[in-house]
């Protein structure tokens, strides 16, 4: 399970979402969960845009840590 807190990422461009993605692809291979919490309003909103809610699981986006902690534990369970 990797919680990626990203709190202080105020921006992202398309290459950031790439890699993003790309780690996401990563973990999902070893049948690692990846949660995103405390995402600001810029990089949620080019997620929005680009389509990629699904691709990461609208679940697994949310607004805080304690929220993403509650998530890692339903994943695990």
């Amino acid at each position: 399970m990797v919680v990626l807190e990203a709190h202080r990422l105020i921006s992202i461009d398309t290459s950031g979402l790439d890699a993003l993605l790309q780690l996401r692809r990563a973990l999902a291979r070893k049948d690692i969960p990846l949660v995103l919490c405390e995402v600001n309003e810029q990089p949620l909103g080019l997620i929005h845009r680009a389509h990629h809610d699904e691709t990461l699981g609208p679940a697994n986006v949310v607004k805080d840590l304690p929220s993403a902690l509650l998530r890692a534990r339903q994943l695990i369970q």
